[in-house]
């Protein structure tokens, strides 16, 4: 009898409180509810588990999904931040599903390899082999588009945009948003060359090569939004421009900019699921959505202004909350899940799923018991952390062939380059106001929250009583502390 096929949706950076849930489930959690627009994420939710104390194991692309891949939480992952590529000698889940059988594909943002700017004309790296895949068109992600392919093309969807003409309007486009975080004008693309939608033709096109094959397969499909910039196209703008949201947590700023913010993340959330439906119509169309599990998630959050913070890699609901929603045949329908679900549990959920193992990813638990509705405890404690200041300074063994397109310039450096050309008159809240340098690590249980930093300095937040963490209590609760550090 033929396995079942797995259809994995990852977009990039979507917060795991902004999800279409009832208004009863989003008071539960201390949020309001949002009036979100993604019926086809509802429709997987009503039909499946969602996980809605999921979290990432690091918030911040290339660790977490090192993290998803190999099973292992942030500590033995051997990715401590962006500086580094995936070791290829760390067996993946891709390559157990790639031996029982499948073919193993993916589309979109991998950051497997982040450093090494070069993704190969048509997305194809020898190394996505090694890993375990059988298919890919690996793509740039939205800033590393810009910092790679100026003057020429790295890879499949710089070669796309370069071939519509329509780079270099994108990349000033893109420099000026780096400078004003806050800019939410429509973005020069028109709808059908908008990264989202190209991935998402790109993953169709993909399954439906699979799906003409008797064969079972795995399709992994990367988004690039709802990361920022906060670019959208004017169709997608004009449908969210009146839509209100409510004020981030300890938000401190413009209330008129953030809530523009709001609006184009949603816009952004939107058009995912509009091609998460296409996705959907063509399974169906094909007579393969009943034996297909669809399983959805986000590498990390995104502060949307919590805490005065935009982006990513601090320890806050807002950046290490993920959703994560798992929907198919056998699945239990509209379930959701208190357990202690990491990014990194996909791993051996995957690897069970398609009647394999991964014992190399300790870490990761299947989730396929919880799914199914059978009562399970998976752990007691999640982890997470992060470490920014550890740099790499060695060769990347595993890319030397592709050593010469490793990142040489900061962001501002390679801006300094092409404004030389492109004169642009850069204003506005920069990006750099919110890139946070303090490395750290942090345990969760199901009542507290205890964050450490390098510096020493300690955080406890009571989640029963304090779900929005903005209560400090290390101090007044030095026992619960001291027990919850205990277990980092």
């Amino acid at each position: 009898m033929r396995k079942n096929n797995i259809l994995f949706i990852l977009p990039d950076q979507h917060r795991g409180d902004w999800l279409p849930y009832s208004g009863d489930i989003s008071t539960s959690t201390g949020c309001e509810a949002l009036p979100l627009k993604m019926d086809s994420l509802a429709s997987l939710m009503e039909n499946g588990v969602t996980f809605n104390r999921a979290i990432t194991n690091s918030p911040l692309c290339a660790p977490a999904r090192a993290c998803l891949a190999s099973g292992l939480e942030y500590e033995r992952c051997g990715v401590y931040n962006n500086d580094f590529c995936y070791p290829l000698d760390v067996k993946t889940f891709y390559s157990v599903l790639k031996d029982k059988g499948y073919n193993v594909g993916g589309v979109g943002k991998f950051d497997i390899h982040k450093p090494v700017m070069y993704w190969g004309k048509d997305g194809w790296l020898d190394q996505l082999s090694t890993l375990g895949f059988t298919h890919g068109i690996d793509s740039e992600g939205k800033y590393d588009l810009i910092w790679s392919s100026f003057y020429e093309p790295r890879g499949p969807y710089s070669a796309f945009l370069h071939k519509e003409g329509l780079f270099r309007a994108h990349a000033k486009d893109y420099i000026m948003r780096y400078f004003n975080i806050h800019e939410i004008a429509p973005t020069t693309l028109p709808d059908y060359a908008y990264c989202d939608n190209w991935i998402g033709q790109n993953a169709l096109t993909m399954m439906d090569r699979f799906t003409k094959v008797d064969k079972p397969w795995f399709l992994q499909v990367n988004f690039a939004g709802p990361h920022n910039p906060w670019d959208i196209t004017a169709s997608m703008r004009k449908r969210w421009e009146h839509v209100e949201f409510p004020l981030p947590v300890g938000f401190e700023g413009d209330e008129k900019l953030n809530m523009q913010v709001c609006q184009n993340y949603a816009a952004m959330l939107e058009n995912i699921d509009k091609n998460i439906g296409l996705f959907i119509e063509q399974l169906k169309a094909t007579g393969q959505f009943e034996n297909t599990l669809i399983v959805y998630a986000s590498d990390h959050g995104e502060m949307l202004g919590d805490k005065g913070r935009y982006f990513k890699c601090v320890p806050y609901r807002g950046a290490l909350n993920i959703p994560l929603v798992i929907s198919g045949p056998e699945v239990k329908k509209g379930v959701i899940s208190g357990e202690l679900a990491e990014l990194c549990d996909l791993a051996a959920t995957f690897a069970e799923y398609g009647g394999g193992s991964l014992p190399e990813g300790r870490d990761g638990k299947s989730l396929m018991n919880i799914a199914c509705g059978h009562d399970e405890t998976i752990r007691e404690y999640q982890r997470a952390g992060l470490n920014n200041t550890i740099k790499n300074d060695k060769p990347y063994s595993d890319y030397l062939d592709l050593e010469c397109y490793k990142k040489r310039q900061t962001d501002d450096e390679y801006i300094e380059e092409y404004n030389k050309e492109l004169k642009l008159d850069l204003q506005g809240v920069s990006a750099k106001k919110f890139v946070f340098k303090k490395d750290w690590n942090c345990v969760i249980s199901r009542k507290h929250k205890f964050i450490k930093y390098a510096t020493g300095e300690k955080e406890l937040y009571d989640l029963s009583s304090d779900p929005l963490e903005l209560h400090n209590i290390a101090a007044a609760k030095q026992d619960i502390a001291a027990t919850m550090e205990n277990n980092l």
